[in-house]
């Protein structure tokens, strides 16, 4: 919220005023995690960061197995299948983690954390969306899922 000041005010007001909104400007414009975007946009979508993220970190560290991708892929399609999202009576069909991207995945995942910038808050939400974590996006968590969260994306 932008407060104005009188023309009618002291010349020496008006000048620090107008400096020290050319001061918050460029304060505000250089922050390295907001990367350019606004405040209410970074924020909202730190919000909605946050949430995905805990959905994710919560179900690797249950499910994922460092150096053990045949454990990782058992345990997460036995979650998938009992939450409704794999299995035989399912359309989805997950082939699982290879054995290169196990590794690099689960500890992508595990590293997840805040302060984070824009570009890579966009990233994570990308692959959420349609890269190499999209296969756990519909999966319920606390009443929601990270598909539905993300809709809300700025």
């Amino acid at each position: 919220m932008i407060t104005l000041i009188s023309i009618l005010a002291d010349i020496d007001d008006q000048l620090n005023y107008g400096d020290n909104i050319i001061g918050r400007i460029k304060t505000l414009s250089d922050n390295p995690y907001r990367e350019g975007s606004s405040v209410e946009d970074y924020l909202h979508n730190l919000n909605i960061y946050a949430q995905v993220m805990k959905i994710y970190v919560c179900f690797f560290s249950d499910y994922w197995y460092k150096d053990d991708v045949d454990k990782t892929n058992e345990m997460m399609s036995k979650e998938l299948e009992r939450v409704g999202l794999y299995g035989p009576n399912t359309y989805r069909i997950w082939s699982g983690l290879t054995a290169e991207e196990n590794n690099s995945l689960g500890e992508y995942v595990l590293s997840l954390d805040l302060p984070i910038k824009d570009s890579d808050m966009k990233n994570f939400f990308n692959r959420v969306r349609s890269g190499d974590l999209a296969f756990l996006c519909r999966y319920p968590y606390n009443g929601t899922d990270a598909f539905e969260l993300l809709k809300g994306v700025v």
